[in-house]
């Protein structure tokens, strides 16, 4: 690292402590560098709710972090493992991600918008990603990478929209994701994973969850359960269940 300074975030996001050309990232406050600085010094495991309280203390590094974000994504750099997004530097609309992705372990605090974004390398890895925000839009995103993972993500907030989402490439996986916003919708989502497509696990705790005209069309599937009774308004239930039941298989 930068002259021997070692940022103090869990040793398996460290890769993303580079900017472009390689280059390791200085220290930038309390022992970490820009993009995995929490705006406090963590003394225990912090719900993906709670980071809002940290949001003022962010703002603080948002100049120096979209500098470093820019130059990152400018060279194919899209190692983001274990970074903390401030409000507003989670804007990622059409995006091209033709290079290895990772947001492992992100911390998403406001609005995050990967809507009609393109992810084509070999792998692309959102797993324990905690998405904190009023927004969280991947609407009309193209998943081609070979793997696609959402393990154990977590998603709070007002809404999630994965409508129209396209996922190809050969394995997507969102076992164990829990979804906490007012509405979650994969609406005519496609999941042609050729070998496997997962929900294993999967907690859908929103007030809605639509999954109307979504396809699943892999080799091998777990599709998820169908959300409980309080996930749906009064008299809407046994319309939702006709089409949910909509999921196709060739």
């Amino acid at each position: 690292m930068a002259d021997g300074f070692t940022c103090k975030v869990d040793g398996q996001y460290l890769s993303a402590c580079k900017v472009s050309r390689g280059e390791d990232l200085p220290e930038y406050k309390d022992g970490y560098c820009v993009l995995h600085y929490p705006g406090y010094v963590p003394t225990q495991d912090v719900e993906a709710h709670e980071f809002a309280k940290f949001e003022k203390t962010l703002e603080e590094k948002r100049e120096e972090f979209e500098k470093v974000r820019a130059s990152k994504l400018d060279c194919g750099d899209y190692d983001f493992s274990g970074t903390i997004f401030a409000e507003g530097t989670s804007a990622f609309k059409d995006f091209e991600f033709d290079a290895q992705t990772n947001f492992a372990g992100a911390k998403f605090i406001g609005d995050v918008n990967f809507s009609g974004a393109k992810f084509s390398a070999e792998d692309t890895n959102f797993s324990a990603a905690q998405f904190s925000s009023e927004w969280i839009y991947f609407e009309e995103a193209q998943f081609s990478s070979k793997q696609t993972y959402f393990l154990g993500a977590q998603f709070y907030g007002k809404q999630t929209r994965f409508w129209r989402a396209q996922f190809a490439g050969f394995v997507t996986h969102f076992s164990t994701a829990q979804f906490h916003s007012k509405l979650t919708n994969f609406a005519h989502a496609q999941f042609h994973s050729s070998s496997t497509t997962a929900f294993t696990g999967v907690e859908f705790r929103s007030e809605e969850t639509f999954f109307m005209e979504a396809t699943f069309l892999a080799g091998w599937w777990t599709l998820p359960e169908l959300p409980s009774r309080r996930e749906f308004p009064s008299g809407e239930r046994k319309q939702r269940r006709e089409e949910l039941s909509g999921w196709e298989r060739d």
